[in-house]
Order: structure tokens, then C-alpha cells, then sequence
């Protein structure tokens, strides 16, 4: 919680130039996303499908159309389902081999599937992890232990939004995000991931800058 609290703290302290980093394009789009998935009939809405894979770059992943048809697929059947299985989902698609003939985790992809499903789901992107202290685990060759490597890191992720949001850890930033993006309708699950978002892409990005400190540390 402690070590949570710092990471906060660094992101309101450079609250202004992450905000301002931001652009509103990422919110219409965003929002676009949300607008043509509840149009339902994922597997055979190509304005959903072009949007999400341009919005969340599916498509520069060297992923196989043969991939993107089945997530496609799978994503109309998560979104029916009561209770999907997001480790039945990235077994599956780990069957897919890429265009390098390599079975891959595409654990990231599937958090933004399920993410678009139920928007409480925080997302798994390497500009949020970079934030919160986590490295992919590239490393690991075994599918089923890659799996299980990210699905803990991702649960202490869930915790950490929790704890955000009950002890409102962000509110500078948040506030700083309404007034600059007023009446987005977004809720806090969304907004918190844009700003750790863009907080790490401005770590990424410069290397040694004013967010720097905030990778210093994990939650």
C-alpha cells in the first residue's frame, strides 16, 4: 500500500503534463469503440473490428487474419456469456501461431477484449505496467506459465485500481482529467488507465523526464 502511495503521488505531482499529453482524439475513439461494440454482432461488425484493431494496434502485432477471426469470434462469446474465462480465452488463442509460426500470450489484447465487455476490467498494456513497477514476462517459453504469470500480475493490478479508486489515491489527476475533458461520461476505471496510460508513454518515450521517479517503485 505504501509503495501504491508513492506511485500516486509521483502521477499527481506531473498530473498537469500527463494531462495535458493527452489528446481528445483518444477519448472520441475510445468512446467510438464502446459505442460499436454495443451494436452487438462482433463477428461480423467490420466498423467495430477496424475500430478496436486501429484503436488498440491489433494489427501491428504480426498476429494471422486467421488469429484475428478467432478473437473476433471468441469476443462475441465472452460477451454473451455470464461469466467468460479469460485463461480459456488465451489458451485458446495461443493455438493460433503468429506469422513467425510462434504460439504467443497475447495477454494484453485479451484484457482490452474483456476490458470492452465489462469496462470495470482494467486494462494490460505496457505503458500501465511500466507505471506500476511490472515487466511482461517475456522470459517464460512454457504457454500455461506464461499465462499464470500474468494472470497474478494482472490481479494485483485489479487490486491496486481498487485501492485508487476507495482511497481516491488519484484524485488530483482525475479532477485535472474532468476539467480538461468535462462531460467524457467515462467512469474511474477508464480515466485511471488513461492517466497511468499516459504516464507511462511519457516514461517510454523520454527515458529521464519528470515521471521518471514513478518507475522506481511497484505497487
Amino acid at each position: 500500500m505504501e509503495k501504491l502511495n508513492i506511485i500516486c503521488e509521483n502521477v499527481n505531482r506531473n498530473s498537469e503534463q500527463i494531462i495535458q499529453t493527452l489528446q481528445q482524439e483518444n477519448i472520441d475513439v475510445y468512446k467510438f469503440v464502446q459505442h460499436e461494440f454495443k451494436k452487438g454482432n462482433i463477428s461480423k461488425n467490420t466498423m467495430f473490428q477496424f475500430a478496436f484493431r486501429s484503436f488498440y494496434r491489433l494489427d501491428s502485432a504480426g498476429l494471422t487474419p486467421k488469429f484475428k477471426e478467432r478473437f473476433f469470434e471468441l469476443f462475441e462469446e465472452n460477451a454473451e456469456k455470464k461469466n467468460p474465462n479469460m485463461t480459456e480465452t488465451l489458451h485458446e488463442l495461443a493455438n493460433i501461431r503468429n506469422y513467425k509460426e510462434q504460439k504467443t500470450v497475447q495477454f494484453s489484447f485479451v484484457t482490452k477484449m474483456f476490458h470492452t465487455i465489462d469496462t470495470e476490467h482494467p486494462i494490460y498494456d505496457s505503458e500501465v505496467i511500466t507505471v506500476l513497477g511490472y515487466n511482461q514476462p517475456y522470459h517464460i517459453t512454457d504457454v500455461t506459465k506464461k499465462i499464470n504469470t500474468y494472470n497474478e500480475q494482472y490481479q494485483e493490478i485489479c487490486k491496486s485500481y481498487i485501492l485508487i479508486k476507495s482511497d481516491k489515491l488519484l484524485r488530483p489527476s482525475i479532477e485535472r482529467f474532468n476539467k480538461m475533458f468535462t462531460s467524457h461520461g467515462l467512469n474511474d476505471t477508464i480515466v485511471i488507465d488513461f492517466i497511468l496510460w499516459t504516464a507511462g508513454k511519457l516514461i517510454r518515450a523520454t527515458g529521464e523526464n519528470t515521471t521518471a521517479n514513478i518507475r522506481k517503485t511497484k505497487p
